[in-house]
Parts: C-alpha cells; structure tokens; sequence
C-alpha cells in the first residue's frame, strides 16, 4: 500500500470516529459459517428456525457456501450464543462469525480492551485484526480513544468459532472468543 492510500485510510478511519451516537448497543448482523449443512432442506430448517429467535429481522442459509446470515432488529438482545445453540441442535459445526455489532468499549479490569454489548450484557474482548501497516495502530488508536471516552461504536470483525483453540481442542460453548475487530465506527 502506498503511502498516500496509507494516509487516506488512516483519514477514513479517524474521521469515523469524531461523531458519537446514543447507546442503542445489539448484534446488527452475523454471518455464521455452519460446518456440514449440506443439503438445502437441513438450510431451510437452520433459517426458519433462527427467523424465530427474539430480534431477528431476517435470516438466510446458504447450503452451498455453508453460511447463515441473520440481520437482527434495532435494540435487540439477541446474543451470538444463543444463535449458535440453534447451529449446534441442527448438529452443524460452530466454524468463525462475521458480526456487526454495536457496543460500549471499555477496558477490563487487567487493562484490556473489551466491548460490552449493553443490550444483552455480553462482554467481548476486543483484539485488533492485522492489516496493512499503519491501519492497526490507527485501529487500535481509534479503539483505545472509543475505551477512554466511554463512547458507544459499531464494530465489523470476526469471533471464532468452537474448533478454534490452541492445540485444537474444541473451545468450550460458555467461553467468550475474542472479537476481532476489523472496523471501527461510531454509532
């Protein structure tokens, strides 16, 4: 990346984060990779199912991609979690989640950025994702600004899934992964 690109991304992003917004903190949407749905009725049973879920706007299943995509009301209390339960009851594999999701950045006791999701009370530990040079320390800038001021953002990253853990053990379904934040606006 160049550096005037450089520049103007870093600009992007800083500029993102002047405007701050009322709480309204919820799941905006998630993009769940479903290992082993492979047949489009088991797609259909997953979908309906989850378009049942209190705040859920709109759900789809993609079969062949093996992806649930859940757009969710505004001030829902949905969590990540109990959507998952619905993937683990069709006995699909919980693989990572693309999420979007609004929240209070703050900062846990040992000093760690972490994004409370005031409507549903979950905590997530905030990590910034590796990008090109200069954009995650302006990431991690912006993130730590949004912690200093209390302010309320949305965030775009990616939370694993239950087979991600060192050595390959499965992660436990009560364990909180860590979001990794790709994308950092206020709002």
């Amino acid at each position: 990346m160049n550096r005037r690109r450089q520049i103007t991304a870093l600009g992007a992003l800083f500029a993102s984060l002047v405007v701050s917004v009322g709480a309204r903190a919820e799941l905006v949407e998630v993009r769940q990779v479903a290992g082993g749905m492979e047949c489009a009725e088991c797609a259909h049973q997953l979908r309906v199912e989850v378009g049942q879920l209190d705040g859920v706007n709109a759900a789809e299943a993609s079969w062949n991609r093996r992806i649930l995509t859940v757009r969710f009301r505004a001030r829902n209390r949905a969590t990540l979690e109990e959507l998952r339960a619905v993937v683990r009851r069709h006995h699909f594999s919980v693989r990572e989640a693309d999420v979007v999701v609004r929240g209070r950045v703050g900062r846990a006791p040992s000093g760690e950025l972490q994004l409370t999701v005031s409507g549903s009370g979950v905590v997530y530990p905030i990590a910034a994702a590796a990008a090109a040079p200069g954009v995650t320390e302006a990431l991690a800038a912006g993130l730590a600004c949004a912690a200093g001021e209390g302010r309320e953002v949305t965030l775009r990253g990616r939370i694993a899934g239950d087979e991600a853990s060192p050595g390959g053990a499965p992660v436990p379904a009560t364990r909180i992964s860590a979001l990794w934040v790709l994308q950092l606006t206020d709002g």
